[in-house]
């Protein structure tokens, strides 16, 4: 009888650990999910960002904004959040070369120097 208590004891403990594996895969997984959904909403938030200085520039001869705040005037509601590796959420944005303004902290860089290969885009300012 001994015996066979302590088997059922044994499964108890397996069947715990059984559970607490799946759920500790289960919390991975929805964080990997969330994760994913932030990236494509910074990533759809781009090219809102991208589409309005398209507009901007139809509007105004080819030519670029001198910074991204003057979409707001005609050409955007708002300046849409771009989400960082920790899941935190910035609007900010620094205007200028890439290289020279690039810091990670988050949000936006608009690149609004002529020289810069990648002039009037706007990038994730993320690490």
């Amino acid at each position: 009888m001994r015996e066979k208590k302590r088997i059922f004891q044994i499964e108890i403990v397996v069947a715990l650990l059984l559970i607490a594996l799946l759920w500790v895969g289960a919390a991975f997984k929805l964080e990997n999910i969330k994760t994913q959904a932030q990236r494509n909403i910074s990533i759809r938030n781009r090219v809102r960002l991208m589409d309005a200085i398209a507009v901007y520039r139809g509007d105004n001869k080819g030519r670029c904004p001198d910074n991204l705040e003057d979409l707001l005037k005609e050409h955007a509601d708002k300046i849409h959040e771009a989400y960082d590796r920790h899941g935190n959420k910035s609007n900010a944005v620094k205007n200028g070369a890439y290289s020279k303004v690039f810091d990670g902290s988050g949000g936006w860089i608009y690149i609004n120097d002529p020289a810069d290969p990648k002039y009037c885009t706007v990038e994730h300012n993320v690490l």
